[in-house]
């Protein structure tokens, strides 16, 4: 009887030990390893960047939106990941903000690696915590990919502003 409590109960807390693991990335990019970024002002977040679906949304602002077929090289794809895995975005991430603006700065980031898929979501980009600075910090440089790219090239500026 003993050996069989002692059996459960040391089952029980190697379990335990499993959920409060932090999970890592692979070390090597997944094949089926994609993301999408949606972000900007206000409700909407009208600029996208999606590999799943190969294409770029811009905000115009006043005129509404514009999109371009737009993929990355396996090279910067790459790139990406090895940032995403230097912060590890499989993590459950804390984005905390002790201010409000309108309007408002988010973004939401989706992200599939070896068949799951992880969701993050910042609401604010003032009064930075150390987790939205990474996050920031990744969306800033997958942009400036992007604005390089001659399809984001060719289209039109946006007008106007938000208030």
């Amino acid at each position: 009887m003993r050996k069989i409590l002692f059996v459960i109960l040391f089952t029980l807390a190697l379990s335990a030990c499993n959920l409060l693991q932090t999970p890592s990335m692979p070390e090597q990019m997944p094949e089926d390893f994609d993301f999408s970024i949606e972000y900007g002002y206000g409700v909407g977040n009208k600029n996208e960047i999606d590999t799943f679906k190969g294409i770029v949304i811009k905000d115009l602002i006043e005129n509404g939106t514009a999109e371009a077929n737009i993929t990355f090289s396996d090279e910067e794809m790459s790139d990406i990941y090895e940032k995403m895995k230097d912060i590890n975005v499989l993590e459950k991430k804390n984005f905390t903000s002790k201010c409000q603006s309108e309007p408002r700065m988010e973004a939401k980031w989706e992200i599939t690696l070896n068949g799951e898929t992880v969701i993050h979501s910042i609401e604010e980009f003032c009064d930075k915590d150390s987790d939205t600075e990474q996050f920031l910090q990744l969306q800033n440089y997958v942009v400036d990919i992007v604005k390089v790219k001659e399809e984001y090239m060719k289209l039109p500026e946006a007008e106007g502003g938000y208030d």
